[in-house]
């Protein structure tokens, strides 16, 4: 199985989530996996050298593969397809780098093996959502993409993991990335595009099943989890561990007594910035 990620800009919070993620993969991987990170900042990696492949990817590229269209994760499709080309004998499965690997990954190869595919989780169907999900549905139902009728068939499923079988990369990334272009030339600013691009390519093509058995997608509660990772690389660091180290001492951590998802106070939001606006700090 080829195994893709995707971070980029200077922020080191994600680096942080990937460098964490990377690791979790790293101790449930199968032997025979491989590891592909597209970065623009491979320096942050070096420790992994021996253990992933880290694929520069510079500006430049970056713009190319967002093709004038300033959407980001569009870089996403791209980047997949890339990998896939790198390796067509392999299913692929792409993970966010805000999760974590907590199964043995080997079930998720004989699910690919017979053809189904994978995602993070079925979140619905966007006609039942708000903003400008729905607004995106609206200005493609019905529409004729490739061979493929927008329809009421089309759940939006979570694309923090994204598992593709070996004999349907071609089709899959093709119409992803059709359906992806398409919501982009509409007058919808939809942030999702990519994710619901995905979800169509993949129902096209497979039967889909969760993959919330194997992996954490902590998208809700990004602060505690990020801490967790942060917390855990200056460990890492201070006591001058190894990667396989690294890897054993993930078996330390208390998964469980983090949570996923956080529901943060609206309310509580605007008093804080309200307080924060009229009784700004001081420097002296």
């Amino acid at each position: 199985m080829n195994i893709v990620l995707l971070v980029f800009g200077n922020d080191i919070v994600y680096h942080a989530q990937a460098y964490f993620c990377i690791l979790s993969l790293l101790k449930y991987r199968g032997k025979e996996d491989t590891i592909s990170l597209y970065t623009d900042n491979p320096r942050y990696y070096n420790r992994y050298k021996e253990y992933i492949n880290v694929i520069e990817v510079p500006s430049f590229l970056i713009k190319k593969w967002e093709n004038g269209t300033g959407y980001i994760f569009r870089v996403k499709i791209k980047a997949i397809e890339d990998s896939a080309q790198r390796h067509p004998d392999s299913h692929l499965l792409f993970i966010d780098c805000d999760t974590v690997v907590y199964n043995e990954i080997d079930s998720i190869k004989e699910i690919l093996d017979k053809g189904n595919g994978i995602m993070y989780n079925d979140e619905g169907h966007p006609s039942k959502m708000k903003g400008a999900s729905l607004r995106m549905w609206k200005a493609l139902e019905g529409q004729q993409i490739g061979s493929c009728t927008i329809s009421q068939r089309h759940n939006v499923w979570n694309s923090g993991v994204i598992g593709i079988p070996k004999d349907k990369l071609t089709d899959v990334i093709h119409l992803a990335l059709t359906v992806c272009d398409t919501i982009l030339k509409t007058d919808v600013d939809c942030f999702t595009a990519e994710q619901y691009a995905f979800s169509i390519a993949m129902q096209e093509e497979c039967e889909l099943l969760p993959a919330e058995d194997w992996v954490i997608h902590y998208w809700g509660n990004k602060d505690e989890w990020t801490s967790l990772a942060m917390t855990f690389i200056c460990n890492s660091f201070l006591c001058d561990r190894r990667v396989d180290d690294e890897i054993k001492a993930l078996n330390n951590i208390e998964i469980d007594d983090v949570p996923l998802r956080v529901k943060k106070s609206h309310t509580m939001q605007q008093l804080v910035k309200l307080i924060n606006r009229l009784f700004p700090d001081k420097v002296e």
